[in-house]
């Protein structure tokens, strides 16, 4: 998957369980609550969790389908921003509750690594295009 503008790859991002979701594991995906209400998934272009979508044959994957969210992920972390994307609260999301994403639709998009004790994620909303992974 990739940045519309720049073509840069992008990778979703994972924080550790921890105490509050421990039986989930490690790794689990990151989303962000926008002030409107709107659940996005969180990416990232430094290594994480591979962002691909499967295209069968000479088909490129349609970006404006809904995202598969992985079956192994019994849950993540949402972080809710208010309007200047400082951090308001941090909280476990069961994998019921994941968007119904469609990756055309935008992302959030890390500039800076996650650092959930920072209180603020350095980010924008950012256009999601196809870009076939080697």
């Amino acid at each position: 998957m990739a940045e519309s503008a720049t073509g840069r790859v992008l990778f979703l991002a994972s924080a550790p369980g921890g105490r509050a979701v421990a039986s989930a594991g490690d790794n689990l995906p990151v989303f962000v609550l926008l002030p409107g209400g709107r659940i996005l998934p969180v990416l990232t272009a430094a290594a994480g969790r591979p962002a691909t979508v499967a295209a069968s044959g000479e088909a490129a994957p349609d970006w404006r389908a809904p995202w598969c969210w992985s079956k192994e992920d019994p849950a993540g972390w949402l972080f809710v921003l208010d309007s200047s994307l400082a951090v308001r609260q941090m909280a476990p999301l069961a994998a019921a509750q994941f968007p119904n994403w469609k990756p055309a639709e935008g992302a959030f998009v890390l500039e800076a690594p996650l650092d959930p004790r920072s209180g603020r994620l350095a980010g924008r909303i950012a256009a999601i295009g196809g870009k076939r992974l080697a």
